[in-house]
């Protein structure tokens, strides 16, 4: 069975859903109220995020589906698997670092997504390609992300 932008998709969605999970962990481990009240509202945007990838995923799953190289998708695979790795529960001390560390993780994973469409252009053609497009999209959803968590500082 091919690889299609629907798989990446899951991936990332599993990403967010990562994220839900570690602001939930902080929750329970911090005394801080300040702190929990800002984690809250992280945590609901998060899940908004989620949603926002789970909708896309759902539209996209009506249409004919670009189908993605096996070269390609274990690079974007390995990459996506290793921003995993790297997530970690921040250790924060003020409201105001708990947004930057989101606001890392945002940037991070626009980052990411821009790894990702660089390693799949390989000619002037892939610009016109759906999952180039979509990518395009995931990028600017991030970066509207990180952008919303910024009026926060």
């Amino acid at each position: 069975m091919p690889y299609t932008p629907i798989d990446v998709i899951e991936q990332l969605i599993s990403i967010e859903k990562n994220a839900v999970k570690m602001y939930d962990n902080i929750i329970k481990i911090t005394d801080d109220k300040k702190i929990k009240v800002v984690l809250q509202v992280l945590k609901k945007e998060e899940i908004r995020h989620v949603n926002w990838y789970i909708d896309l995923k759902e539209k996209i799953e009506k249409e004919e589906q670009e189908n993605i190289d096996f070269y390609f998708y274990d690079k974007i695979f390995k990459l996506i698997m290793e921003f995993k790795q790297k997530m970690y529960i921040p250790s924060v001390s003020s409201p105001k670092e708990l947004i930057n560390e989101a606001i890392y993780f945002e940037k991070s994973q626009e980052a990411l997504l821009i790894d990702i469409q660089g390693r799949i252009l390989t000619s002037n053609n892939d610009i016109s390609t759906k999952f180039y497009q979509l990518l395009n999209k995931l990028i600017k959803e991030e970066r509207k992300h990180s952008e919303n968590l910024s009026r926060f500082l």
